[in-house]
């Protein structure tokens, strides 16, 4: 229900039968209880130190994304990203300082993607990006583009970083695993031959 302060509220209606031809109708305000909820439901799909989602949030919404894709026509990407010898961060300024940097490295990226793009934080030093294309053919324009706006950065204390990625487009009704499996296999093969570069899956 609309208030007079024109919030909506969410009420929980109870009827119980007072004699025969009386009713009683009990309305209970449970807004600040829903409120509660989906804020701690936002609270466990988020990484506690970046705000970046989580790989529960991920495994929960994969199937949400694939689906979409399918009603919009478009195709669906998944990126890798890895920060090359992100242990030398923490090694050489400590775990506070590798903490400040996964937090501003986060925050780098969500500025040069696209507003619907979405990451998530896969473990360690390790994110997803995951993409929706209406041209597949525009995917290592996207992730060149973000990968050259992580090398020019100069982060707070550590000063320039690079990225690793590696990409793949989701092949219709195929286990999101593989699709995974793939962009993994491209991201080995980005650090394989010099790192700070972009590889992309054949999609043939």
């Amino acid at each position: 229900m609309k208030g007079k302060d024109s919030l909506e509220y969410l009420f929980s209606v109870s009827v119980n039968s007072f004699d025969d031809e009386t009713k009683i109708i009990s309305f209970t305000d449970i807004s600040q209880t829903v409120l509660e909820n989906i804020y701690l439901e936002e609270k466990v799909l988020h990484d506690k130190l970046t705000n970046t989602y989580n790989r529960e949030f991920f495994e929960n919404n994969y199937k949400r994304f694939i689906d979409n894709c399918k009603l919009n026509n478009t195709k669906l990407a998944l990126a890798i990203l890895d920060i090359d010898y992100f242990k030398d961060v923490n090694d050489r300024f400590g775990h506070d300082i590798g903490d400040l940097f996964l937090i501003e490295f986060v925050q780098v990226i969500q500025k040069c993607s696209r507003k619907n793009d979405i990451l998530v934080r896969w473990g360690g030093e390790e994110f997803i990006l995951i993409l929706e294309l209406n041209d597949p053919e525009n995917l290592e324009k996207i992730l060149e583009n973000l990968r050259n706006s992580i090398e020019k950065h100069n982060f707070q204390t550590v000063g320039n970083k690079t990225c690793s990625i590696g990409a793949t487009i989701y092949r219709d009704d195929e286990d999101v695993l593989k699709t995974i499996k793939r962009a993994d296999e491209s991201l080995y093969e980005a650090k394989k031959t010099g790192r700070n570069r972009v590889i992309i899956a054949s999609l043939y």
